[in-house]
């Protein structure tokens, strides 16, 4: 009688729980702990991977396979198990047909008809991936196209002082990035002594007047040469008053040589 009345509350918690989560829009459910054998899932669960209700509950989710990796699940239990709740973990889903969704899930331990369970809150972060992968390759295609053009970029904080450099500027200057940006003073010793001073005071210019500059200058190559750059900048304005600079190099030597 005992074990029957548990089995009566555990049943209208599953009910109150259900309604409560139904009108989520992430993926929920509630698996039993030892061997995910499903209890409830709510209606983003069905309409985001593709099942109809009779085809989950009962079922286990490895007869279902809806981890990709079925090891992320033994690692995804075993933290469960450990600590008693998980949160954020990124893994990949798959629907009935096979497609691959990136969610985060967040669970706890709970008990139900008398064995622990888990619910599950798996929240899809496809879009995220999306904009990540365009961000990346927003950012290789840039790369190339500087590469192609032998056009590097640079911003200086007056505040801070830092400099910040492309990869292609790192490349056309002849620097490593490992060893980081220059300073100022540093970045001008390498600049021909002839051209150096008129490069500063066309700096000091942009810092103090605002007034942005291009001017060809010639740079120390690593051979003991000198490459042919086209130095630009442009004042960035804060209320008022240049915060910053930003420009561009550009190594224009094999034009000079070819003309």
């Amino acid at each position: 009688a005992k074990r029957q009345r548990q089995r009566d509350k555990d049943k209208k918690d599953l009910k109150k729980w259900s309604e409560s989560f139904n009108v989520s829009p992430d993926i929920v459910a509630i698996s039993r702990l030892r061997d995910g054998l499903i209890f409830e899932v709510n209606k983003a669960y069905l309409k985001t991977l593709g099942y109809m209700r009779s085809e989950v509950i009962g079922k286990s989710i490895g007869q279902l396979n809806i981890w990709a990796d079925p090891k992320h699940r033994d690692e995804f239990v075993h933290v469960l198990e450990t600590v008693g709740h998980c949160e954020e973990w990124e893994t990949i889903l798959q629907t009935k047909t096979g497609q691959q969704i990136p969610v985060l899930l967040s669970a706890g331990i709970l008990g139900f008809d008398g064995e622990k369970a888990i619910i599950t809150h798996a929240h899809s972060i496809a879009r995220r991936k999306k904009m990540e992968k365009r961000l990346l390759d927003s950012e290789r295609r840039f790369r190339e196209t500087q590469q192609l053009a032998k056009l590097g970029t640079w911003e200086y904080n007056l505040e801070t002082e830092k400099i910040i450099w492309s990869d292609e500027t790192f490349r056309i200057i002849g620097l490593s990035q490992e060893i980081g940006e220059p300073t100022l003073e540093g970045f001008l010793s390498t600049v021909h002594p002839d051209d150096a001073p008129e490069l500063l005071s066309r700096i000091n210019q942009a810092q103090t007047d605002g007034k942005p500059y291009n001017l060809e200058i010639r740079h120390k190559d690593p051979e003991g040469g000198y490459k042919r750059i086209v130095a630009t900048g442009k004042p960035h304005f804060e209320n008022g008053r240049v915060i910053s600079l930003f420009g561009s190099v550009m190594d224009i030597t094999d034009f000079r040589q070819s003309n």
